[in-house]
């Protein structure tokens, strides 16, 4: 009996799913932090989805002992740390076995769209005080309303994760007005938000893609992949030398210091300050002072070695993954992500950058799709 209600209950289980992951997406587009009640009642209710998702998927003992292994120790580190968005985060993953991604992508884009219209809108309709913020810019002092979000940088990531999910779940669907579209309201989102770090990633975004459509050939396709799968490692073996390098006074590093709004010399100090663990500085008392927007930074420091292995690797095995298949779309959004963490922490939360349930497909071992995003023939 239980079986076959179980059996029944499986072809709700995508459903259940989505009901876990887009109303905290839907709060994170709203700019509601996990700190506030709302946020709190939202996860609550969505935990019970999740955990009815899970019971319903089919594990095998060895992606069970994966799980336990990798839940145990993030355990052990929020208990040393209370680092709890990499548990959120590995949870999504984890959950997201048998699970279309990219239609969670689709119905997440316009979840974002919907949340962030809703929150400026009452801003501007003055039901919601947004902050203003003073912000130095090429020695310029600006003051940015951040419009109901916690920065304007922030209101601007969102608009670059909205772009990057369509690409990803439309792939070569989309057409070259699309692009027109996505690059005004890129730049009218600049205009008023004045994030550097987003248009960066948003161009470096329109680079690749170039690429993508340019470079036909297979080989050089597969060349030009192996670059784009090997940039987790590239950009974390960056992020732990150029703090160095600065410590020396090299120029070029002190130059690209002052470009980062001095993000290298930041991870400098935090680096000096801290303690390098195997599972995370329980005190953490560098974080009050040096505040470090760089996720392989911040993971080494705040959670320890293992994590940090971890989290590359883990980058690394999905990079390869959807190389070997030659989704050459999810490739470079990975390597999108990878580059974003040089210059942002969040990109460690799945729910504010849900790019990061491709990484189910490597765990999972996920078949090449029917209709994959390689590019157009």
């Amino acid at each position: 009996m239980v079986r076959k209600i179980r059996d029944y209950l499986k072809q709700y289980a995508e459903i259940l799913y989505m009901l876990y992951f887009l109303p905290l997406a839907g709060c994170v587009a709203m700019g509601i932090s996990s700190s506030q009640m709302a946020y709190r009642l939202v996860f609550a209710v969505a935990t019970l989805f999740l955990l009815m998702k899970l019971v319903l998927t089919d594990y095998t003992w060895k992606e069970l002992l994966l799980i336990s292994v990798v839940m145990a120790l993030l355990g052990y580190v929020f208990y040393r740390t209370g680092e709890k968005a990499l548990i959120i985060t590995a949870v999504s993953i984890f959950g997201c076995k048998d699970v279309d991604v990219k239609k969670v992508l689709k119905y997440t884009i316009f979840v974002y769209i919907i949340g962030m219209a809703i929150t400026i809108g009452m801003v501007m309709a003055g039901k919601v005080q947004g902050e203003i913020h003073q912000l130095i810019k090429g020695g310029v002092k600006y003051e940015i309303n951040d419009f109901g979000f916690s920065h304007p940088n922030s209101a601007y990531n969102h608009l670059m994760m909205i772009g990057l999910m369509a690409v990803v779940a439309w792939g070569k669907e989309l057409r070259w007005y699309h692009y027109v579209f996505m690059t005004a309201a890129m730049f009218i989102g600049y205009k008023i938000f004045l994030s550097r770090t987003g248009l960066l990633i948003y161009l470096i975004l329109c680079g690749a893609l170039v690429l993508v459509y340019v470079v036909k050939w297979r080989i050089g396709r597969k060349v030009l992949g192996v670059v784009w799968a090997l940039l987790p490692l590239g950009t974390a073996i960056a992020s732990y030398i150029l703090p160095i390098l600065f410590a020396k006074n090299i120029e070029l590093v002190k130059k690209l210091n002052n470009y980062l709004s001095g993000r290298i010399y930041l991870s400098f100090m935090a680096f000096e300050r801290a303690d390098i663990t195997w599972f995370g500085d329980m005190e953490r008392m560098w974080e009050g002072n040096y505040y470090i927007d760089n996720v392989y930074m911040n993971i080494l420091l705040s959670c320890g070695i293992l994590l940090c292995f971890l989290w590359v690797a883990s980058l690394l095995l999905a990079s390869f993954h959807y190389w070997k298949f030659e989704e050459y779309y999810i490739l470079m959004a990975i390597g999108i992500i990878s580059i974003y963490g040089f210059m942002e922490y969040a990109v460690i939360n799945v729910t504010w950058n849900p790019i990061l349930l491709f990484l189910a497909g490597s765990i999972f071992k996920e078949k090449k799709t029917t209709e994959h995003s390689s590019g157009p023939s």
